[in-house]
């Protein structure tokens, strides 16, 4: 069946699944390791799927910006890449979404209205990945244990000019003196950390205050001694990550935006796909991921969900593949269409 689609503003809805294909590791305040929700899945929290794109979607403004000889001020770059108002310029004020205020501000600039402020609400509304609660997903990487250079290798002590001997004893006699100490308070918060799990809020807060006065302690302790705060001779506590080979679930909803804020959207997206990576540790390889949505767009005047296609990211970047049944399918997009609207002055990041 042949479909078409009206004018209005829409909804778009992506719901599909995200993979890990490498570890993905996230920390967050107060909490130990990966976060799991009520039910006992392990998730990737939306915060951090949302803050990567919106750090691309800002990154890639400003790239097309400079083509065009154009730069935005530090303000300008904290209202875009944050929602930040370090200018104290926006004014506070019932209402602007009720009578559209923030309307001209959405129509020029669509990274403010996707990823909103505290005045513009966002139009992307970006869940979590959530792993099945049948499945164990996670697993501790990282650890391991970290030597003196000059313990591996004896002879290299040969090449230390004669008057650092003195200075490289007292480095590694240092971390030897400290790490009883570090040692030990160590081991108090791990214990004070199992605790979480059982505990209240009331007694987690006790606990939390508890293990930033310990933390406090062992900084005094390492920034007290000769060379390095971070012992060098140390075991490596590793992390805690989803591990890499599971499908999470996962949605994401644009609302009531216009096809040209939907595109700006997709192409967010595609420049997110040359390196779609979320969390820490990408040292170690970790934080890759790949994601696959169906996508289906609906509306106040046609409230019945019309099935637009799939997008992809992986390994070959962002792909979409449009339902060829779809009349003016908003999934068949140009990226150098919204590419040159940036430059020339179609949409302004000034603007908010």
């Amino acid at each position: 069946m042949t479909v078409t689609s009206n004018t209005t503003a829409k909804n778009y809805k992506f719901v599909g699944t995200i993979t890990t294909i490498q570890p993905v590791s996230i920390s967050l305040p107060k909490t130990t390791g990966m976060p799991i929700n009520s039910h006992g899945s392990a998730y990737i929290p939306a915060s951090s799927i949302r803050g990567f794109l919106r750090s691309i979607a800002h990154h890639a403004v400003v790239l097309e910006l400079e083509k065009a000889g154009k730069v935005l001020s530090v303000d300008q770059h904290y209202m875009n890449a944050s929602g930040v108002d370090t200018a104290r310029v926006v004014k506070l004020g019932g209402g602007y979404e009720a009578v559209n205020k923030n309307l001209p501000i959405r129509k020029k600039n669509p990274l403010l209205s996707l990823f909103g402020n505290f005045v513009v609400g966002s139009h992307s509304q970006i869940g979590n990945a959530l792993a099945s609660p049948n499945e164990n997903p996670l697993v501790v990487l990282g650890n391991g244990s970290r030597s003196h250079v000059f313990t591996r290798n004896k002879d290299l002590v040969k090449s230390v000019d004669e008057n650092e001997l003195e200075y490289l004893q007292k480095v590694m006699s240092a971390t030897a003196d400290t790490a009883e100490q570090t040692g030990s308070i160590k081991d108090e918060i791990s214990k004070l950390k199992k605790q979480l799990s059982k505990a209240d809020p009331e007694a987690k807060a006790a606990i939390f205050a508890q293990i930033e006065t310990l933390n406090d302690e062992m900084k005094e302790v390492k920034e007290s001694r000769t060379g390095s705060t971070e012992s060098i001779q140390r075991i490596l506590d590793g992390f805690e990550a989803i591990d890499a080979g599971y499908t999470l679930s996962h949605r994401i909803q644009v609302t009531d935006v216009t096809g040209d804020e939907f595109e700006f959207f997709l192409w967010v997206l595609y420049k997110a796909g040359y390196d779609f990576r979320i969390g820490g540790h990408s040292n170690l390889g970790c934080g890759q991921i790949h994601a696959e949505w169906d996508v289906s767009v609906s509306s106040l005047n046609d409230p019945k969900p019309t099935k637009l296609g799939k997008v992809l990211m992986g390994d070959d970047g962002f792909e979409a593949v449009p339902n060829k049944d779809v009349i003016d399918n908003k999934l068949v997009f140009d990226p150098s269409k919204v590419e040159e609207k940036i430059r020339n002055g179609t949409y302004d990041f000034t603007t908010y």
